[in-house]
C-alpha cells in the first residue's frame, strides 16, 4: 500500500478509463494475482477520492448558473473567474491510498501462463506502479 498524490485531473482520468466495461475486460485475463488484487483494492479508494471532486464541481458551477452538464469548454472560456476556479480545482491535489505493485507483476503479463496487456491497457494501470525509490547519496 502507498499514498499517493493525484491532482484531481488526473483522477478524472483514471475513471473515465477504468470504467466497467474495462474493468471486465481486464479482470476476465489472466493476470497475476498480485496485479488484480492492487487493482480490486484501489479502486474502490480512486473513486471515493473522485466524490470531494464532484461536489465542488457542483458548487462552482451553480454559482455561475450552469449545471456540470451544460458548462461546456466555451462557456468556461467565456467567463475567466469560471475558468480560473475549475482550473484551480482541477490542478489540486488529493493523497489516495493504493495497492501498488512492481513494474516486474506488470512484466509477467504475458509470460507463462498469463495473459498479455494491450498497450491500452497498460496506459489504464498506470497509476498501480510503484514509484522508484531515487538512490539516496
Amino acid at each position: 500500500m502507498a499514498t499517493k498524490k493525484f491532482t484531481n485531473a488526473a483522477i478524472i482520468g483514471i475513471m473515465r478509463v477504468m470504467n466497467d466495461e474495462e474493468i471486465k475486460t481486464i479482470k476476465d485475463k489472466k493476470l497475476p494475482v498480485k496485479l488484480l488484487y492492487a487493482l480490486r483494492r484501489s479502486l474502490p479508494n480512486i473513486t471515493e477520492a473522485y466524490k470531494p471532486y464532484e461536489e465542488t464541481l457542483n458548487g462552482i458551477c451553480d454559482k455561475y448558473g450552469c449545471t456540470t452538464e451544460d458548462c461546456t469548454p466555451e462557456k468556461i472560456a467565456a467567463n475567466p473567474e469560471l475558468s480560473r476556479e475549475i482550473t484551480e480545482l482541477l490542478n489540486e491535489e488529493t493523497e489516495v491510498t493504493v495497492h501498488t505493485v512492481p513494474e516486474s507483476v506488470i512484466e509477467q503479463c504475458g509470460e507463462g501462463a498469463y495473459d498479455a496487456l494491450s498497450l491500452a491497457e497498460l496506459d489504464r494501470l498506470w497509476w498501480l506502479i510503484e514509484e522508484e525509490k531515487e538512490d539516496e547519496e
